[in-house]
């Protein structure tokens, strides 16, 4: 060891320095100086004693303060300051009495009471190690057993010991309380899943407490289940069609018709329709439902969803429609609507659901799987898969398809629009004029059908959409060749009928008389009745020709394709899709009275070139007028001017150069153009007009007033119109005979 400068040693002043050194032997009382000696009472010095031997049983320093902390740590919180101060002095007094015990077995209790509270807290502050700090001399307290009882209480610090026994307490305390978490975390799991199903239970027990039960619905054959909380049936008249309401047979007295509505006492919106009625006339099932549908909702209505679903192993035709509608006084609204509709051998059932979406969802889930008809014997109701996808056909014949059109007629009965049958029909003008068979818009007592409704081609596997109607006494009819020339002028409201709102109507190019011959290659388009009504597409040949009633000639072509009720009127083309003719699935006769006859179901063609005159009126054009069925062009009566240019003229095939019998020339008055000519109105538009002789010849038989121009129309049995816009131009120098042209020339169709 080093001296100090002095002389001196740090344990005090030698004898003598030419005394040998001792060898330093402490014992411990030398070396008692605690740090209490800090805290002692002024006036008092300390005592020596002598250290009794150490007690083997007693705890070492650091063990009393643990003990002593963990016991009062039961009864405070340890992690705040005030606690951590009552456990750090009682640990504190705790090593301190151990350490007295150690040495002497004797303590001084003012020495507890006087511990330094500044140096416990800051020694807490620092968040000593859990093991307590010790001196140079001394090795580690915890580790060597017995070593606290060699050492003296002044190489002791009670405050760090406290601290340590705290730090100890309190990294305990975090273990358990993260051990503690993490057991309740594992248990949180358990515990929401529990509650989640416990809320689930509470759920369905609560609806099933606050539902009402379910009671059936039975009438005439039909069962289902419905809310109680529903008001009973009440009867209901049928809607009032849009289309027609001025017309129709007188009431029977005899409709079987079934119709109530059940309300919900909870949304007076939501409510079930039931309507049973014997079974319809017409085996289009799919085509009436959907004319029912159109007719209630005109304009209004949009069909979702379609489809066939079997419950209980019958089949019922679920569909899923929107429709829009207005109460008095109300703003208009869109609302959906769930239909179910079966049909046995005597009765149809229809079921419609009404409401809003989530209430749809929940009354179908009730009615839908307990739906029941007392006769299991179904109709199918599926709409038949269109043969034109299985069919290998040249390109030209698919053009041939959206001039293919469904037409379906209906009469009012009992302050209803009944469907009664279909057929199908051509187009063959722009503005919507419509080939067909006559016995199609007619009854088998040859009266017209009150109304027409035209479906239009959409797909090839899908029935056509219903878009306009008409009515069968306002079309241009033939019955001595069943055809008729049809055409809409209301919409699916009532209302006035514009064909541009439907977008383009596609037409077909005639095929010429010669361009047919034996073994050629014919298909016929149509919409058969049974199934649904998907546009149908067969194959045939040209076998010959036949008479009226089955005579020797050429009013009709004879094939082998297959013609069936619901394909007449539909278009028979070849392999270049143009029209050859119309399918007929009957001979016609007409009768001593002027009525029609069908004689015998088979299957022919009209050839085209007997529909000349309905051509012609679709190709000049004409708007529907009740009374003028007649094909004749002809006015009836027009009134002379008093003076004019008398004008004539030849006409001739240009083709040959033959002249042309009974062609008919016509001069219009100022102002009508070509795309207004209507040839229902020829009395008030034509001015002049005439017809030629055997040689081709024609002299009007009024004067055309000068100056003017005018628009000429000629038109001529077998060949295609011509219709002349401003062609004829007169003025002063005019001669009082004039021939304009010289010769008209005209092509056969």
């Amino acid at each position: 060891m080093s001296e100090p400068e002095d002389g001196t040693s740090d344990l005090g002043p030698r004898t003598s320095d030419s005394e040998p050194e001792k060898s330093e032997v402490r014992s411990p009382e030398s070396e008692v100086h605690t740090e209490t000696d800090d805290f002692m009472l002024a006036g008092e010095k300390p005592e020596t004693a002598t250290p009794p031997a150490p007690a083997p049983n007693l705890p070492s320093p650091a063990e009393a303060a643990l003990k002593a902390a963990s016991l009062v740590s039961q009864m405070v919180d340890i992690e705040s300051e005030s606690g951590a101060v009552i456990a750090a002095a009682a640990a504190a007094g705790a090593a301190i009495e151990a350490a007295n015990a150690a040495t002497d077995g004797t303590h001084d209790p003012m020495t507890t009471v006087k511990l330094s509270r500044d140096r416990i807290l800051r020694a807490l502050h620092e968040e000593p190690a859990a093991e307590p700090p010790k001196r140079e001399s001394r090795a580690r307290l915890d580790s060597v057993p017995g070593e606290a009882e060699e050492l003296g209480p002044e190489e002791i610090d009670p405050v760090a010991i406290a601290a340590a026994a705290i730090a100890r307490l309190r990294a305990r305390a975090r273990t358990d309380f993260a051990e503690l978490r993490t057991h309740y975390h594992r248990h949180d799991i358990a515990v929401i899943v529990i509650a989640l199903v416990m809320i689930v239970v509470a759920g369905r027990l609560h609806a099933r407490l606050v539902t009402p039960p379910n009671q059936q619905f039975v009438e005439h054959g039909l069962t289902f289940e419905h809310s109680a909380a529903w008001l009973a049936p009440e009867p209901v008249p049928p809607p009032a069609p849009r289309l027609v309401r001025d017309v129709g047979a007188p009431p029977s007295g005899k409709d079987d018709l079934y119709s109530v509505a059940l309300t919900s006492t909870i949304d007076p919106s939501a409510r079930i329709e039931v309507v049973i009625d014997k079974k319809p006339a017409w085996s289009n099932i799919v085509t009436g439902l959907e004319l029912d549908r159109r007719t209630r909702w005109g304009e209004l209505y949009t069909l979702d969803d379609s489809d066939v679903v079997s419950i209980a192993g019958h089949d019922w035709l679920r569909t899923a429609y929107r429709y829009a509608h207005a109460e008095t006084g109300d703003v208009p609204r869109i609302d959906r609507a769930i239909e179910y509709a079966t049909i046995d051998r005597d009765q149809i059932y229809v079921v419609t659901l009404f409401g809003t979406a989530g209430e749809l969802e929940r009354i179908e889930e009730v009615v839908r799987p307990s739906l029941r008809v007392q006769s299991q014997t179904g109709l199918p109701l599926v709409p038949q898969t269109s043969r034109v996808s299985q069919h290998a056909y040249p390109n030209g014949v698919s053009r041939a398809f959206d001039s293919t059109v469904m037409i379906v007629v209906a009469d009012l009965v009992d302050g209803r629009l009944r469907p009664r049958g279909g057929g199908s029909g051509v187009i063959v003008g722009g503005d919507g004029s419509i080939l067909t068979n006559y016995h199609v818009i007619h009854d088998k007592n040859g009266r017209l059908h009150d109304v027409f409704v035209i479906g239009r081609f959409s797909t090839p596997d899908q029935a056509p959409q219903l878009q306009c109607a008409g009515r069968p006494s306002r079309s241009k009819l033939l019955p001595e060749l069943d055809l008729a020339l049809v055409k809409c002028d209301l919409d699916l409201d009532g209302r006035a009928w514009n064909p541009a709102t439907t977008g383009v109507w596609a037409t077909l190019p005639d095929a010429r008389r010669s361009d047919v011959a034996m073994g050629q290659r014919l298909w016929v388009l149509g919409y058969p009745d049974v199934g649904g009504g998907g546009l149908t597409l067969s194959e045939g040949e040209v076998e010959g020709w036949t008479g009226e009633d089955g005579t020797d000639g050429k009013d009709f072509i004879k094939t082998d394709a297959s013609i069936t009720h619901g394909n007449s009127g539909g278009p028979v083309v070849d392999d270049q899709g143009r029209l050859v003719g119309i399918a007929s699935a009957f001979r016609t006769r007409i009768a001593a009275n002027g009525t029609v006859i069908e004689t015998a179901q088979v299957g022919l063609v009209r050839p085209i070139g007997a529909a000349s005159c309905l051509l012609d009126v679709a190709a000049t054009g004409w708007t529907p007028r009740e009374g003028h069925t007649g094909c004749d062009l002809a006015p009836s009566g027009v009134e002379a001017a008093a003076e004019g240019v008398r004008i004539y003229t030849t006409v001739l095939d240009s083709a040959n150069e033959a002249p042309i019998r009974d062609a008919l020339v016509m001069v219009l008055r100022p102002g009508v153009t070509a795309s207004s000519i209507d040839t229902n109105r020829l009395d008030d538009q034509a001015i002049a007009w005439g017809k030629t002789n055997t040689q081709g010849e024609v002299r009007l038989k009024q004067p055309v007033p000068v100056p003017g121009a005018y628009t000429v129309m000629v038109v001529a049995p077998g060949y295609e119109p011509l219709v002349g816009e401003g062609e004829l131009h007169l003025d002063a120098s005019t001669p009082p005979q004039f021939d304009p042209w010289g010769k008209i020339w005209l092509r056969a169709r």
